[in-house]
């Protein structure tokens, strides 16, 4: 039997993240949250006994702790109203371009996962590293052995594009880059300076020397020449860094020409370098061919691997409305798909797309099909493919993003066949083998990365726990590591009632308690804030208590 679509609040990034980073901050005002994790992993390995190597692994089975899940929640809510097996946050997506059964995965909290049977079964890659917030990952296309791994997420919430102090880090900034020479099986932590406290948007690896890579982060653009031993700013000639949350947003290598690499920036646009193998590369700027409507934020790059001089850049809108009785300005969001000109100086709009909102700094990314520049995926609040006229440059979409979950972080095409499509979620990963007619959701068994914002269990027996999930709801742990799906929405604190258990408080995001009485069953939740004050009042009042 089909279940119905809740009646919880639609998905609302921008208010989850403003709750998620007030939680964080309860009673740490004024701190930087990134150095304060980097610093506990540092106090971490200094409590390590003296005898006893840092890159130790504990031995299976000795210690006492032992995994619930979720390794999979069926039922889950999608952006239409298919219901689909759902885990946590997929940040980037590598398949291997020898053989498309090994498939690698970056996700927002679970470190790097590997597949090697096509997504049956998947093999966490990365467990005791510093860092399991993953920005970025990146095959060598000359050594398929070698993987780079950027910690730190760059899918951040960015409140007015007008007001640098609105910035949002609820997302987990990391400590370096992880690389790897065999398979992902052992890493070696790099660019712990610079990189300590910094998101990766994107790595890329020269097509010939798996030593030769560039890094788009918040803090600028990197190069290393020697594998990662040391990573250098490369910021003559690119826009100054004002922000510390966001500031390279993407980087493209030409594999045809891998001297010419572009690079966007947050705010500022694309630029483009003829010599970047030399050692104080040039840049020039690639100038839109209209205003755009309002300011460029994030921007995302692909280069077509068919034809590499058709270059595309997705860019993400700000645009002010009518500002409030207080004189701030509220930004609205759309997006727009630009492609390099025939003389690759200045990019051109692609007209009647009719890209609205739902593309901006927490999910943006652009791919090409690999055998033709005309067909490109937009990736955003939902997933849309572009085809392409270059004649004009227009084109026409569709959106075939509504049976798979919202926020589209990541998609690959698989080199071998480029009908087979995956796309990474706020609800994991989703495979598609006819070009995203149709979506395959059971690779999401397995893969334990769902992200809990709290937990609560039942009194009387560890057979039931209640946890709220970042936008994937409220779930159950029913003594099964398959959980049960008890609410949609985005998850936040929960309360099991310690006297009758069958009583069950959770919320969404801000002020928004709702209760079930009937032990948190789907469909039983009736919200219980009534009479609450608005929730900014409430928030201050709770910290102010503090």
């Amino acid at each position: 039997m089909e279940t119905k679509r809740g009646n919880a609040p639609p998905d609302k990034p921008l208010f989850r993240s403003k709750e998620q980073l007030a939680d964080r901050r309860s009673g740490t005002d004024g701190t930087n949250l990134g150095e304060r994790r980097a610093n506990a992993v540092t106090d971490t390995k200094a409590m390590q006994p003296a005898n006893e190597a840092p890159t130790t692994r504990p031995t299976p089975g000795a210690n006492t702790w032992v995994q619930l899940g979720p390794v999979a929640i069926p039922g889950g809510q999608s952006h239409g109203q298919a219901r689909v097996r759902v885990t946590g946050r997929i940040t980037a997506i590598q398949i291997d371009p020898n053989d498309s059964n090994v498939i690698y995965v970056g996700t927002a909290r679970g470190g790097v996962w590997k597949t090697s049977d096509g997504g049956m079964t998947w093999q966490p890659k990365s467990d005791y590293e510093d860092s399991l917030a993953i920005g970025s990952l990146a095959l060598a296309p000359s050594d398929r052995s070698v993987l780079f791994a950027g910690t730190g997420e760059g899918n951040v919430n960015y409140l007015n594009q007008f007001d640098p102090s609105s910035s949002i880090r609820e997302s987990y900034f990391g400590t370096g880059v992880l690389i790897s020479s065999n398979f992902a099986d052992d890493w070696t932590l790099t660019g712990k300076n610079p990189f300590t406290n910094a998101a990766f948007y994107r790595i890329a690896v020269h097509p010939l020397d798996s030593k030769l890579a560039w890094a788009a982060t918040s803090k600028g653009l990197f190069r290393t020449t020697n594998g990662g031993s040391n990573w250098n700013l490369v910021a003559k000639g690119l826009p100054p860094i004002t922000l510390d949350v966001i500031a390279a947003t993407d980087v493209a290598i030409d594999p045809q020409r891998p001297s010419t690499v572009y690079v966007a920036f947050y705010g500022a646009g694309v630029y483009r370098s003829t010599n970047a193998s030399d050692a104080e590369p040039r840049w020039d700027f690639l100038s839109f061919d209209d205003t755009l409507g309002g300011t460029p934020t994030r921007i995302a790059l692909a280069i077509s691997p068919s034809s590499p001089n058709i270059v595309y850049a997705f860019v993400a809108i700000s645009i002010p409305i009518q500002p409030s009785a207080s004189g701030s300005y509220s930004p609205m969001s759309a997006a727009a798909l630009y492609v390099t000109s025939a003389s690759g100086a200045t990019l051109a709009t692609v007209q009647n797309l009719g890209l609205g909102a739902g593309f901006d700094t927490y999910c943006l990314a652009v791919n090409v099909d690999p055998t033709t520049p005309d067909i490109v995926y937009l990736s955003g609040l939902t997933l849309i493919k572009a085809v392409i006229d270059p004649s004009s440059p227009s084109g026409w979409t569709t959106d075939i993003g509504q049976n798979i979950h919202a926020d589209n972080h990541a998609l690959a095409l698989d080199p071998k066949d480029p009908m087979t499509i995956y796309a990474g979620t706020d609800g994991g990963i989703f495979k598609s083998v006819d070009g995203g007619q149709t979506w395959a959701d059971w690779l999401n068994a397995g893969l334990c990365i769902t992200q809990f914002e709290c937990i609560d269990q039942h009194p009387h027996t560890d057979a039931l726990i209640l946890g709220g999930t970042q936008d994937n709801g409220t779930e159950q742990f029913r003594n099964s590591s398959v959980f049960y799906h008890s609410d949609d929405g985005d998850g936040g604190f929960v309360a099991i009632d310690p006297q009758f258990p069958h009583n069950m408080i959770h919320e969404y995001f801000n002020a928004t308690p709702t209760r079930s009485e009937y032990a948190g069953s789907y469909g039983s939740w009736n919200s219980v804030a009534s009479g609450l004050p608005p929730a900014p009042t409430l928030r201050c009042f709770i910290r102010r208590s503090r």
